[in-house]
């Protein structure tokens, strides 16, 4: 089924007015705001883009078969060309990224069957976001939409509401911010019934400037949830206050380690083949054993995260748990792969204090003590964490020495060298520096961590003949 919208419909959600009227009563079916995406009918909406001006593209757009374009400027000479070739229409609006968002809303609100969950946190959303999607996959296997990638933000969240159907019964939603206001402004696109917060931690502090900050911000996703809605939180997070005060009078589900949570997690490790997890709502006395792929104690948690909206969304709690070990994380997020001999962990995607410390105690656990193999942690700069940066990244080092004695560690960026010249480490610029000294250093045997932000792209340390992703 394809999202349609008739005229009318396209000047009740955007305020703005014809340029250019429709030659035909048949409306538009689809929204685009990437032109490369036309097919034939739709109407493209010329955002302004992070690298691109929408603009740009328009007569493109019309040439390729939209049916109508959005614009927030009057049409140059090419796009009046297109427009009097085609006979499409023109949609003239104060601003196309809030008619685009605006679009979506209103789609958003023709699919009241829909089940919307949305989630957000410091670290960990992507994650967990597809293990929700897992869980409600075994109540409705293929019905069930999420956010590609993390495309998370104020041009990515519209764009996947666009992309729902009548015929889905689930959606989750991805929702990332790195300033004040972001989330609000989100959820209200999403309208979801369930909201998530996964963690609260040492992300964007440069915007947020300290964990009180992060926590007023992400907590306003539960702002955005019904009042028959679900929202569901960390039970063991900084700033735990804020969380419940944003949600009530809602009601929560809590997820943590202690038998005070209402979804406990256990991280038992790795046994044989299989990382293990004992899920359990302790004032029920459930509890159910997670096999799966899936390494490290932050990512239990976030297993208890999607239980928890599992029981929200009417499962079975042992139903949530088996449809949790069919879930497979995305690219560049803890990927183990074997190239000539050395293992390569690659969890490259993104890296904050809270993210590089979890990942690195998982990485210990892979670790086999009853052998003399090397290990070699390469460690990015963690980005936008404000005046705080230099310490975090010392601190960071310094912990990680204790914690690895016998690891070799190279730090990778401007933030990381400096932090290197206190703790005694050695440094590289960038990722292709850093690679020619690490595929020196790993010999068979070694087994190497990888993990940065994403502006390090560690991923380029990998041998060529690897898949990054």
């Amino acid at each position: 089924m394809t999202v349609r919208f008739t005229w009318n419909e396209l000047v009740e959600a955007t305020g703005g007015h014809w340029l250019r009227e429709y030659a035909s009563e048949d409306g538009i079916c689809g929204v685009q705001d990437d032109s490369r995406q036309i097919a034939g009918g739709e109407l493209f909406v010329a955002v302004r883009g992070e690298l691109a001006d929408g603009y740009r593209y328009a007569a493109k757009a019309l040439r390729a078969g939209a049916a109508a374009i959005c614009l927030d400027r009057e049409p140059d000479e090419d796009i009046l060309a297109a427009l009097d070739e085609t006979k499409a229409a023109c949609l003239l609006v104060p601003d196309a990224l809030i008619a685009f968002q605006e679009l979506a809303r209103a789609h958003r609100r023709r699919l009241p069957h829909l089940l919307v969950v949305a989630i957000t946190g410091s670290c960990g959303k992507t994650s967990t976001k597809e293990m929700i999607a897992a869980v409600l996959n075994g109540k409705w296997p293929g019905l069930v939409h999420k956010t590609a990638g993390n495309f998370n933000n104020h041009f990515g969240v519209p764009r996947t509401l666009l992309e729902l159907t009548g015929e889905h019964r689930a959606a989750v939603i991805e929702l990332g911010s790195n300033h004040p206001g972001e989330i609000a402004s989100l959820v209200r696109l999403a309208q979801p019934e369930i909201g998530v917060v996964s963690n609260i931690g040492s992300a964007h502090l440069e915007f947020f400037h300290d964990l009180a900050g992060v926590a007023e911000e992400k907590s306003d996703i539960f702002a955005g949830i019904a009042a028959t809605g679900v929202c569901i939180l960390p039970a063991e997070a900084a700033h735990i206050g804020t969380l419940r005060s944003k949600a009530a009078p809602r009601q929560t589900l809590s997820f943590g380690t202690t038998d005070a949570a209402d979804i406990q997690a256990r991280y038992q490790g790795l046994v044989g083949e299989d990382y293990v997890v004992e899920l359990a709502r302790p004032q029920t006395s459930e509890q159910a054993i997670l096999r799966w792929p899936i390494g490290g104690a932050h990512q239990a948690l976030n297993a208890a995260a999607a239980a928890s909206v599992g029981l929200a969304a009417g499962l079975r709690f042992a139903d949530s748990v088996a449809a949790l070990a069919t879930c497979q994380l995305p690219g560049m997020r803890m990927k183990v792969v074997e190239i000539d001999g050395v293992r390569w962990v690659n969890d490259a995607y993104n890296a904050n204090p809270t993210s590089m410390r979890a990942g690195l105690d998982w990485f210990h656990d892979l670790l086999d003590p009853t052998l003399d193999a090397a290990h070699i942690l390469v460690l990015g700069d963690m980005l936008e964490l404000g005046p705080d940066a230099a310490t975090a990244h010392v601190d960071l080092l310094r912990w990680a020495k204790e914690r690895f004695p016998q690891a070799r560690i190279l730090t990778v960026g401007p933030l990381m060298t400096d932090a290197a010249g206190t703790c005694d480490l050695p440094s590289a610029a960038n990722a292709e520096d850093a690679a020619k000294l690490v595929r020196a250093w790993a010999t068979p045997g070694a087994l190497v961590f990888l993990k940065g932000s994403r502006g390090i792209a560690l991923e380029h340390c990998l041998p060529r003949a690897s898949d990054p992703h």
